[in-house]
């Protein structure tokens, strides 16, 4: 609205990571997680941070930021960073005017996020590149990739929107109505803005929703409706206070301003004219400075306090030129004309006039031409000069029935290109029906073949599950009769060794029935024949031929455990194994010490010497050992 400069709306777009306002009461916190942290990727995101908490309210500071982060980024190659401050350079130069640098930033931003396949950065950079061209004029080619960048977004959303695509598609089509109210289309301007506040309407993005009503009350005013544009304007300026945006209510307060000074309230006019100014020395925003001088010029000549006006009109002049842009130069010029007219200078006013008209007339910029045309020509009649009057008067009213003309064709053009929306639009609908209906149609069919599916997948388990069910009934028979024959065999095993216990006593003792027979027929030897029984009944416990019968005997039911013993454990001896053995029978203590001729407590120290040399530890059973062998 009123010459409202586009520099300023670059940080609208896709700032993804961080949010301006919300970031000033974070700065000192900031700078101790940089100034006390040596890891660089941490520092990195923090420069981005502090870059973005000082772009809007003190630009020497974020110039400062912006460059740390990119050095550091460099060094390291961070690829993302990389491509995020090259965006956020481009971002700065753009807040400067410098629409160079800001391409180049821009342009590079978009090579390294397309190398890094990053969809969001791939269009912020675009969206970085639209700006410029809609500042430098090129409005044809900034709605095309401003739309490049609505469709990608719309095809991501129709996946599945997320908050974040939301606020993009806002900021894109409020960007889009920015354009096309530069083009006159006021109209389309208008339904791309209500477009981008729909999509903020669910959304807590305060700064977003105050960017879309600085538009909205931008539009409103150039279609003359100005109480609204007023209150559009009222509500961004003091959401921008409350957060704290300054460049951005600097720019809106111009709005306000010069709002106001077409109602004629003047007192309010001054007011925020001249905040737009204390708010624009603070955040170095010269073309939002000029822009307020300008109109603070026009506002004292309304009230015929011409000194001031000069003042504010040489100092806007000064501004623009200084930073060649050239449209607000002519528009200063024209002004400082009509000053020194009303102060009944024409020759002074003359040159400015001749400048304003050949700027303009370079610019092909027909409003401000035909403005310039009109002051000229009172200043030639107040001159005397009537022909050169009436000439420049003439190219005045040339140039209002062209600027018709040219509103015309616009307005024309607008509803062609509402027409052809439209139309594109119903048949859209139509394909969409139609594509439901197929939908329906295949869905139908896939429901028959899905439940004919299913019944064959059911018979298919229910097979499955009969045959899985057999074959665990197999299992399970097979071993129960596996636990039976290990149980059977135990008990064999346990049967055969208490026969072979028994089979050896039954020997000794007949053996011993004999002696003693032969004792009782041997009259006058009874001592000698008793100690002969002690000595058989020693010599045999300790007969070595019995105790090879017996490992014969042990060996058949306990297959190979000698020598896997003798395998396992190579240093154990020969008295050791017999030991073994005999706890491998189960027998206890008490019976080992009979069957070996030794005390229990001899039983108990060989079995410790064992264990010693088994390496075994105190916790461990030297039966459950033997056992398992």
């Amino acid at each position: 609205m009123k010459g409202k400069p586009l520099a300023l709306f670059v940080s609208l777009f896709l700032l993804s990571f961080y949010c301006n306002a919300q970031y000033s009461q974070m700065t000192d916190s900031l700078l101790r997680v940089y100034e006390t942290h040596d890891n660089d990727s941490l520092r990195v995101r923090t420069l981005g941070f502090l870059f973005q908490a000082h772009l809007y309210n003190d630009r020497e500071k974020a110039k400062e930021y912006i460059y740390q982060k990119l050095e550091i980024s460099l060094n390291n190659n961070f690829e993302l960073e990389i491509a995020r401050t090259y965006f956020h350079l481009g971002n700065f130069y753009i807040g400067s005017n410098e629409y160079d640098s800001a391409l180049h930033y821009y342009q590079l931003a978009n090579e390294k996020f397309t190398e890094i396949d990053h969809f969001k950065g791939k269009l912020w950079a675009l969206n970085g590149i639209a700006i410029v061209h809609y500042d430098q004029g090129d409005y044809i080619k900034s709605i095309e990739l401003t739309d490049r960048g609505i469709e990608a977004l719309l095809d991501k959303v129709k996946k599945g929107a997320t908050t974040r695509d939301s606020i993009d598609l806002a900021v894109s089509y409020d960007f889009r109505g920015s354009i096309e109210t530069r083009r006159g289309s006021y109209r389309i301007a208008l339904e791309n803005t209500l477009q981008a506040l729909s999509y903020l309407k669910n959304i807590n993005k305060p700064i977003r929703k105050a960017d879309a009503l600085s538009h909205l009350a931008e539009i409103e005013g150039n279609l003359g409706h100005h109480d609204k544009s007023l209150e559009h304007a009222m509500e961004a300026y003091n959401i921008y206070k409350k957060y704290n945006d300054k460049a951005y209510q600097a720019n809106v307060a111009n709005d306000i301003g010069l709002t106001y000074y077409i109602l004629k309230n003047f007192s309010a006019s001054e007011k925020f004219l001249k905040e737009s100014i204390d708010l624009s020395n603070e955040m170095s925003a010269q073309a939002t400075k000029g822009t307020a001088l300008t109109n603070l010029g026009k506002l004292y000549m309304a009230q015929d306090e011409y000194t001031k006006a000069l003042s504010a009109l040489d100092s806007s002049l000064i501004i623009h030129e200084r930073i060649s842009v050239k449209n607000k130069i002519a528009e200063a010029l024209i002004e400082l004309g009509a000053l020194y007219h009303k102060l009944n200078s024409p020759n002074k006013a003359l040159p400015y006039l001749d400048r304003a008209i050949l700027i303009s007339d370079s610019l092909d910029a027909k409003e401000t031409l035909k403005q310039a045309y009109f002051h000229r020509s009172e200043s030639y009649a107040l001159l005397g000069n009537h022909i050169q009057a009436l000439a420049d008067y003439q190219q005045f009213q040339m140039l209002g029935d062209s600027i018709y003309s040219i509103e015309q064709s616009n307005q024309i053009e607008e509803l062609r290109s509402i027409y052809e929306t439209e139309r594109k639009e119903a048949q859209i609908d139509l394909q969409n029906k139609e594509i439901l209906l197929l939908e329906q149609t295949a869905k139908a069919d896939n429901m028959q073949k899905w439940l004919l599916s299913i019944g064959l997948v059911m018979a298919v388990i229910i097979l499955l599950l009969a045959f899985y069910g057999f074959r665990q009934k197999i299992k399970r028979n097979q071993l129960t009769r596996e636990k039976l024959d290990a149980e059977l065999a135990l008990k064999s095993k346990k049967l055969t060794s208490h026969a072979l216990l028994l089979a050896k006593k039954n020997e000794v003792l007949e053996d011993l029935k004999e002696k003693v027979k032969k004792l009782k027929n041997s009259p006058g030897n009874g001592n000698v024949g008793y100690q002969t029984i002690i000595n058989t009944i020693n010599s045999d416990i300790l007969d070595n031929q019995n105790w090879e019968n017996f490992t014969k005997y042990f060996e058949e039911v306990h297959t190979d455990f000698n020598a896997t013993v003798k395998k396992k454990f190579p240093k154990v001896t020969s008295n050791e194994l017999r030991l073994m053995a005999l706890l491998k029978m189960g027998l206890s203590s008490k019976e080992i010490a009979n069957i070996l001729n030794v005390s229990q407590e001899g039983v108990k120290k060989s079995r410790y010497r064992l264990r010693k040399k088994l390496e075994m530890q105190s916790e461990e059973s030297l039966q459950d050992l033997v056992i398992s062998i």
